[in-house]
């Protein structure tokens, strides 16, 4: 799409005046083609939004958090800043995917579940790509326990996005393989089918990808009635009840009136929080029982060094390309299982980061060591996960066929090695220091 074109589709009145409302309290980050505008960003006047368009904006991004100011965000606020800054935050699912029909599917089984929970009036609109965004702008609850609700970003919205995932998992599985084979999924996905597999059954949360499980703080998404720049189609929010009839023409730029809201209506979703902590809670009291001999375990008093780290996580810490956010998970429990602080898991984190091509966001790294962190630090995944091969960092020597998770690997080893030299210094400690003998008292 020429530059032009650009200039006058954003240049239309219907547009300016959306984006001016749906912007206030939030950070819309122009992008100029692959390079997004420096952050933070809003617009307040219709002046400024004219001259930004006019420079080639291609798209426009929005923050799902709303704040009291958002220019006075920085990359450096601790958790306790932004809590303090933040307003509130709606509630997101990117429903990703290479093929359309999945993620009409799957957005419509996202809105049956909401519905379900009492929630009749969620917001959807297309990606501009192959995927669709469904949002909940709501005002309750305020509070969770003791909590401020307002305060609970990112962890709110992944267990709740983790619970819807778990709730419509079994149902977008038949519905996905009554349109196509796992082969013709395989191949429309351009996904293995062996990466495709979970055990025995087709996960089909592989061919379609669910945020807000994976979102950080100041997690950006495409603003309604934005352009995507690889179809040039246009972000458009549509009618819940047409998702099934959506089609691309409809998204088209010459097609667009500016007419649909997106979060623009106020809903309850106490019901989807209670029901979606309760399952969280009792999932986390599960995984807490399954991981019961290594949680009373002692962790090692000195942390076990790299040299007796399994092959696959010293293969990790060379640097990834593929599989760097499933990788990371069982690093830094991995790291922590080892008897590594969390502040020096949080650098190591970062380090590794560094050497990942690309790397990940810097934030999404912090918010991952400080989510482990909050949980009490789990258990990496098992060896037999198809995880580690997948990632192409499984190369097993002769330990690890007698183990069954990469901390026993490391523990192990750690154990092993130590043993020699706890002897050698009781050995040197007794020969360097004799028992001293009784003393004769002088009269």
């Amino acid at each position: 799409m020429r530059t032009s074109e650009t200039i006058k589709y954003y240049s239309q009145k219907g547009f300016r005046d959306f984006i001016l409302e749906f912007s206030k309290n939030r950070e819309l980050v122009p992008r100029f083609n692959e390079k997004f505008s420096e952050r933070p960003q809003t617009f307040k006047f219709d002046g400024e939004l004219i001259n930004t368009i006019r420079q080639g904006v291609t798209s426009f991004h929005a923050s799902e958090e709303r704040w009291n100011n958002p220019l006075t965000l920085s990359p450096d606020m601790d958790k306790k800043a932004l809590n303090e800054l933040r307003q509130r935050w709606d509630l997101v699912f990117d429903v990703d995917t290479k093929v359309l029909e999945y993620a009409k599917i799957c957005a419509k089984l996202i809105i049956d579940a909401l519905e379900f929970h009492e929630i009749k009036s969620p917001s959807i609109k297309f990606s501009g790509g192959n995927g669709f965004h469904i949002g909940i702008a709501f005002n309750k609850p305020v509070k969770i326990g003791n909590e401020f609700v307002k305060d609970l970003y990112p962890e709110a919205p992944r267990i709740i996005g983790s619970y819807i995932q778990e709730l419509i998992k079994e149902y977008l599985r038949d519905e996905l393989l009554l349109i196509d084979p796992i082969e013709k999924i395989s191949e429309k996905t351009k996904i293995p089918i062996s990466e495709l597999m979970e055990g025995e059954l087709f996960n089909p949360l592989k061919a379609v990808n669910i945020d807000p499980v994976a979102i950080s703080s100041r997690h950006l998404i495409r603003a309604p009635y934005s352009l995507n720049e690889k179809k040039w189609l246009v972000s458009i929010p549509i009618s819940p009840k047409k998702i099934m009839d959506f089609s691309i023409e409809e998204a088209r730029p010459e097609n667009i009136k500016f007419t649909t809201g997106f979060l623009n209506e106020e809903v309850d979703a106490t019901e989807l929080f209670r029901q979606a902590y309760d399952w969280y809670n009792k999932e986390t009291a599960k995984k807490k029982e399954e991981h019961k001999e290594f949680k009373t375990q002692e962790l090692p008093k000195n942390a076990v060094s790299d040299a007796n780290f399994p092959p696959c996580i010293n293969r990790v810490l060379a640097g990834l390309t593929d599989g760097r956010k499933r990788a990371l998970f069982s690093l830094i429990h991995f790291l922590h299982k080892c008897g590594y602080s969390w502040p020096v898991i949080s650098e190591r984190a970062l380090n590794w980061n560094e050497k990942n091509n690309p790397p990940l966001r810097t934030a999404y790294v912090r918010t991952q060591v400080e989510w482990a962190q909050k949980q009490g630090g789990l258990m990496p995944s098992n060896c037999n996960s198809p995880m580690y091969k997948d990632i192409g960092v499984c190369y097993p020597d002769g330990l690890c066929t007698k183990i069954k998770n990469p901390v026993t690997y490391a523990l192990h080893k750690h154990k092993m090695l130590t043993k020699p030299e706890k002897k050698a210094k009781k050995k040197a400690t007794k020969k360097g220091n004799p028992k001293p003998q009784a003393q004769t008292q002088n009269t």
